[in-house]
């Protein structure tokens, strides 16, 4: 919803009050950064919405007056689903909403790229991006093309492991406009990130 609503905002040229736009902005691409793969995607009939602020059963037939996502004396209006049925429940890769997040048993996340990232942002407001690029893996980074390939099959390394896929791993480039902080050495993601 937040994302419809900055690309209306943009494509009508109408500005976000209170810098919400570069909070958006930079909620998405952390979204983005985060190793989480897979998420639940909910489908369902809301039967009963009530109101946060006045406690009234709404419906769209009949409103109580207060809008959702507006703040009414210092507390934000929600519409409260008291009664659902739930349809399906499908696992997906990219949802809209990325809340519902499905961690297998055993399994843990791996956060370093984005402990790295706030290491070296100053301020919350701080203008930053990102690039997704491929690298060779450490064990070939000291390995010039004529050399001998490491993996030992007598062969250049140019004609050999460079041109294939699994010589090279995902990795990240921040691009930190005007850093009052260093970010230090790169960081790169492990494969098992990406699977």
């Amino acid at each position: 919803m937040e994302t419809v609503i900055v690309n209306i905002r943009k494509q009508y040229q109408i500005p976000l009050p209170y810098g919400i736009e570069v909070i958006l902005d930079t909620v998405h691409k952390i979204q983005k950064l985060y190793p989480y793969k897979w998420f639940t995607s909910r489908e369902e009939i809301i039967k009963e919405l009530k109101c946060s602020i006045c406690g009234k059963i709404v419906n769209p037939m009949q409103p109580c007056g207060h809008i959702a996502g507006r703040v009414y004396c210092g507390e934000l209006c929600l519409y409260e689903v008291c009664k659902l049925e739930l349809i399906a429940i499908a696992l997906v890769q990219d949802p809209l909403d990325k809340y519902a997040v499905i961690k297998p048993q055993g399994q843990e996340y791996n956060y370093a790229v984005l402990e790295h990232l706030m290491k070296g942002l100053s301020d919350p407001f701080e203008k930053w991006d990102y690039k997704e690029i491929k690298r060779l893996k450490p064990e070939f980074n000291d390995i010039k093309m004529k050399q001998d390939c490491p993996c030992g099959s007598g062969k250049r390394f140019k004609r050999c492991c460079y041109p294939k896929e699994s010589s090279w791993m995902p990795h990240i480039d921040f691009v930190i406009t005007n850093p009052k902080k260093t970010l230090g050495k790169d960081i790169v993601f492990m494969n098992s990130i990406w699977k």
